[in-house]
């Protein structure tokens, strides 16, 4: 028995990175496109050599970026092995530059025409959205998984509790993010 048969979680996350790449191909290019620049709007580090990196601790946010990233996957250029390239991470003892000790990185190496259409840091992009309820909504999706959380809140009014779903997304650009609170 090899170490991997024994590692029975990496079957579940397999399954589950399998079932995000399933859904995927249900959208359009264009809405992963969307999807795309708004994860880049967000946790996306632009890197040179058409690649997008992502660095994070939550496995659910590396999971989302994959199924969607892989799609545009320089596979032509850069082979089965290289095209895309998924590692963790794990800082030593006396490492304070982050909070998390953990973390995954990733790097996708995508078409030039790919790359250049959502690494543009252009919020005029929301006003074609808005008018597109599909890529309005694959963008927000996008930002969701990488800057926003949706919680359940326990409000209180009148004396009696109130569970309310809240939506939270933490970014830099203010005017891009009141732009899409206005589409």
């Amino acid at each position: 028995m090899t170490e991997l048969q024994e590692l029975k979680e990496l079957k579940v996350v397999e399954g589950i990175l399998k079932a995000l790449i399933k859904r995927a191909k249900n959208m359009t290019i264009e809405q992963k496109l969307a999807w795309l620049r708004g994860f880049v709007y967000g946790d996306v580090s632009i890197l040179v050599n058409n690649t997008l990196g992502l660095e994070t601790s939550r496995l659910d946010t590396l999971l989302a970026f994959l199924a969607i990233a892989t799609s545009f996957a320089n596979y032509r250029k850069y082979g089965a092995n290289r095209a895309v390239r998924v590692y963790p991470y794990i800082r030593i003892e006396d490492d304070t530059k982050s909070l998390q000790k953990y973390k995954w990185h990733a790097f996708v190496y995508v078409a030039p025409e790919v790359y250049h259409k959502v690494t543009q840091r252009d919020i005029s992009i929301l006003d074609g959205y808005a008018n597109r309820l599909n890529l309005l909504s694959a963008f927000t999706a996008g930002l969701i998984d990488s800057d926003g959380t949706i919680v359940i809140s326990v409000k209180k009014r009148r004396g009696r509790l109130y569970f309310e779903p809240e939506l939270e997304i933490v970014n830099t650009d203010k005017d891009m993010l009141a732009k899409l609170q206005h589409a």
